[in-house]
């Protein structure tokens, strides 16, 4: 059930700090459900065209990002919201927000990969 609080979600850059500390906590909690995964057979942070990431008043919370697969389809990769921020609405609105920026940026479908745990 969503709560309300001081949501927001911001366009970041792949390479800025909030980001790439969510996706190293994303990282951890991969290689712990998924142990053998290594870094190299995540995709680069440098394909990633759009970072977004969410914010609890000034702390970020969630990450997201897409990436192109081949002309006018992307990819939505980095989903993650930390522990104590899930089932709040968090990823609903990151994916919101991503769905938006495909669609300014030409994508007229994007995919979204799951493991099976």
């Amino acid at each position: 059930m969503a709560s309300t609080f001081d949501l927001t979600v911001r366009l970041v850059e792949w390479d800025s700090p909030d980001f790439a500390a969510l996706a190293s906590a994303l990282g951890a909690e991969l290689g712990a459900r998924y142990p053998g995964l290594g870094e190299d057979e995540l995709s680069p942070a440098e394909d990633l065209a759009i970072a977004v990431v969410a914010y609890r008043g000034d702390t970020p919370i969630g990450c997201g990002a897409l990436r192109e697969l081949e002309p006018g389809v992307g990819e939505i990769k980095r989903l993650f919201v930390s522990s104590d921020a899930r089932r709040l609405g968090v990823a609903r609105r990151m994916l919101q927000a991503l769905e938006a920026q495909g669609r300014a940026s030409g994508y007229s479908a994007l995919r979204l990969g799951s493991g099976i745990r």
